[in-house]
């Protein structure tokens, strides 16, 4: 698939795989104009009308698996959904959720947090292997005066820790 920032940030803006393949095309040709006939990329996606699944790491089976001691990551939740058996993670009515996961690979305290968020945040971390089944470790909403999340708990190594942040 193209290699550029100008493809993929419209598509997770909910942009078609045609009309981020026109952005694409006027980002890098010398023109700068897409020429409606030159039409390699519909080829290579299919129906230009098509949208991929923005909601990568909506599901709980699909979560996002992050690796290392420290870091951060970001998502959008723009087409996130809540799913079927779902726990209520901090209220009861808490929103579109996004999955991760972590593994660490020592026992210790850890923090979590969704300071930087630009909306309010429901943090909620859990063991276990199937949403419906879920042993919560940590949860919080409103953390610090605002209305993002922080959560500290204990964790053992080699234990996958499922994340979810909702609002």
């Amino acid at each position: 698939m193209l290699r550029d920032r100008s493809f993929y940030e419209p598509l997770s803006e909910g942009a078609c795989f045609g009309d981020a393949f026109v952005t694409w095309y006027n980002a890098v040709s010398e023109s700068g104009n897409y020429d409606p006939h030159w039409r390699y990329g519909m080829v290579i996606a299919g129906d230009p009308t098509l949208k991929p699944d923005a909601r990568s790491n909506d599901m709980f089976a699909h979560r996002r698996y992050v690796s290392g001691a420290t870091g951060s990551d970001t998502g959008k939740n723009t087409y996130a959904t809540l799913e079927a058996g779902e726990p209520a993670h901090a209220i009861p009515s808490h929103g579109k959720s996004l999955w991760w996961a972590w593994t660490p690979t020592s026992s210790g305290r850890v923090y979590i947090d969704t300071f930087g968020s630009n909306f309010d945040t429901v943090l909620a971390v859990y063991t276990g292997m199937a949403v419906n089944a879920l042993s919560l470790v940590a949860r919080a909403d409103d953390s610090a005066g605002t209305t993002q999340s922080q959560v500290t708990f204990s964790v053992s190594a080699g234990t996958t820790y499922k994340i979810a942040v909702a609002g």
